[in-house]
């Protein structure tokens, strides 16, 4: 055994010549109330371990260098001020010379994939990998709504050696250089890359084209538009297939889970189903999402319901300015963070003439301590705890503001969710039932948070036909 004690240790990577292991592993005295991560490295003949990272943050994708001595590896210190949102960065460990240094820091974005998707097949965030000579180190980086794929010099700056409208999956890299790497766009799921030393690229795959023979998918544009003085708000919306511009179309605002996710550049079947349901679609990235910069991203941090509902509301906004759009038929829906958004919408304004909120939260007190993660993701996201700032909590918490809806509300949620336990949905069914709201609540049984994109299809079809038949009912 080459690890003990009662603390999880994951990620593993060797060392080329096989005497050393770097783990993942939080070994501080509190570790079952923080969410702490640190670099281990293991000396395999004497099971001596060393710790690379300081015990500040949260580090993870150990990666060692072709010669051994050097790691890399991806992540933050948690910071006084952005905390657990503070921007990864992707650090090179000299452990000769004690050396440490940041090869991403002067770029304000995060490495790694931040896409939010539901066709994406679980493809995980691949480990940093190094050039077979050690002269970079390559990793994906997260740019607003697109990911591109970086080529990071030891000894100088990084470069994009892919980028553009994209969403890069995985990827890995052979000796001669070339690239194979797995991405979609708006309009194609995910496929097989290659790009070639000289740098052209092909695609290898097709397999989706069975699947989208006959299919007529909508048209996606780019869009932005501001919200509070000053703030640009970036996005797109998705056009019915058929799009008649003389045509006034109702249209739906969704709402991205997190909230420090990005919607971006992939291909989205749910938004394309509503499309093909006749909807125009409006998806964004309000104050708070990936993909923009430390201070955006870090925008929503104990204001959850301020300005990211300005930036939502701004959507509503733009969405009535278009000539092809019905301003009387909007609705709104989202997941996760996106399903608390749209609790928090209909609570505020009468706007929306139809929502669908899925696998939300509704009682902020009651999700710190029945949540997976809250007991210490809210402490920053809600400016402490529900014991030192109960007022906050509950001007913040949608059930607060519950009498105020009336705008008609379809609750999907899991009864294995244990992001967003299924008693936010009881509490809030409960009370709008109580108060004669117009609402109806939808369970899926052995279902988790992630319906949406890893549920039984069975259950992810009729997700979708519940919510396009709350939309068609009410819109």
């Amino acid at each position: 055994m080459v690890t003990d004690g009662d603390w999880d240790s994951i990620q593993p990577a060797f060392s080329a010549d096989g005497k050393w292991l770097a783990v993942v592993s939080n070994r501080s005295e509190d570790r079952k109330e923080n969410r702490l991560s640190d670099i281990w490295a293991i000396e395999l003949a004497t099971g001596r371990a060393e710790r690379l990272t300081a015990g500040d943050g949260n580090y993870s994708t150990p990666a060692w260098s072709p010669a051994g001595d050097v790691v890399t590896w991806v992540g933050h210190p948690i910071t006084e001020k952005y905390g657990p949102v503070t921007l990864d960065d992707l650090f090179i460990y000299d452990r000769g010379a004690d050396e440490l240094r940041g090869l991403l820091s002067s770029h304000d974005r995060e490495p790694g994939n931040s896409a939010i998707a539901d066709a994406r097949y679980g493809l995980p965030n691949p480990t940093p990998v190094w050039a077979v000579d050690g002269s970079a180190v390559y990793t994906m980086l997260s740019d607003a709504g697109s990911v591109h794929l970086y080529r990071c010099a030891v000894d100088g700056p990084a470069a994009p050696l892919l980028d553009g409208a994209q969403d890069i999956q995985s990827f890995t890299i052979s000796n001669d250089g070339t690239v194979a790497f797995a991405a979609s766009t708006m309009a194609i799921p995910t496929e097989v890359f290659v790009r070639r030393p000289d740098g052209t690229v092909e695609q290898i795959t097709d397999i989706n084209r069975a699947m989208l023979a006959g299919v007529e998918l909508g048209e996606i544009r780019e869009v932005r538009f501001e919200s509070d003085p000053g703030v640009e708000v970036h996005g797109w919306l998705l056009t019915p297939p058929g799009f008649n511009p003389a045509v006034r179309y109702p249209a739906i605002v969704e709402v991205h889970g997190g909230p420090h996710g990005m919607y971006g550049v992939g291909f989205f079947h749910e938004l394309h189903v509503l499309a093909a349901r006749g909807y125009v679609v409006l998806y964004t990235n309000p104050r708070g999402s990936t993909g923009y910069g430390q201070e955006f991203v870090a925008a929503a941090l104990g204001d959850w319901g301020g300005a990211d509902y300005r930036d939502v509301m701004a959507g509503a906004d733009y969405l009535a300015s278009l000539d092809f759009v019905d301003s009387n038929r909007l609705g709104i829906t989202g997941g996760s963070y996106g399903g608390y958004m749209t609790n928090w919408v209909v609570g505020q304004t009468d706007r929306f003439r139809a929502a669908v909120t899925q696998r939300s939260t509704a009682n902020r007190i009651s999700t710190y301590g029945t949540s997976d993660m809250n007991m210490t993701y809210n402490d920053w996201e809600f400016a402490g705890t529900p014991y030192d700032n109960p007022a906050h909590y509950i001007d913040r918490s949608p059930l607060t503001w519950v009498k105020n809806v009336n705008t008609p509300l379809l609750i999907v949620h899991s009864e294995n969710d244990l992001r967003c336990p299924i008693g936010q949905a009881e509490e809030l069914f409960t009370a709008l039932r109580k108060l004669g709201k117009t609402t109806e609540f939808v369970r899926f049984p052995n279902e988790s948070h992630g319906l949406s994109r890893a549920g039984k299809p069975a259950h992810r079809v009729e997700r979708l036909e519940r919510i396009c038949g709350w939309f068609d009912r009410y819109l």
